[in-house]
């Protein structure tokens, strides 16, 4: 079972994984235009990659509602869950380390450790059940 590929067509043409990858050189194109003083440019730029990855997280829903089974639908709910508890104890963290000026993170931080999590549990919960 491939919770990530269920429509059994190859996992890297998927919709999600390309909303995602285009998000990620978004933001990284941002990133260079801040870095080189693009201006006003940059700061309409900016919600670009964020707006692919909710293209991104809206492809995985319609993907998990239209063809996924009950066992590969708790799977996810599981993940989704695993990963949200993480997140927010992470915030926490995070939040600490700013209030102690030892570290600052941005959003995207916050963000990574959300979808890299999710993959982890999704992966683990897959063994887990399979």
């Amino acid at each position: 079972m491939n919770p990530l590929c269920l429509s059994g067509t190859n996992r890297w043409t998927q919709t999600w994984v390309l909303l995602a990858a285009a998000g990620c050189v978004a933001r990284l194109g941002v990133a260079a235009m801040q870095a080189h003083g693009a201006g006003e440019a940059a700061r309409l730029l900016v919600f670009i990659p964020y707006g692919l990855w909710i293209g991104a997280i809206a492809a995985i829903l319609r993907e998990v509602r239209g063809h996924a089974d009950e066992l590969q639908k708790r799977i996810h709910m599981q993940a989704a869950a695993t990963a949200f508890l993480v997140s927010v104890r992470a915030l926490f963290a995070l939040v600490a380390l700013a209030m102690a000026r030892v570290y600052r993170a941005d959003l995207s931080t916050i963000l990574a450790i959300a979808v890299i999590t999710w993959a982890i549990a999704l992966r683990v919960l897959s063994w887990k059940y399979a």
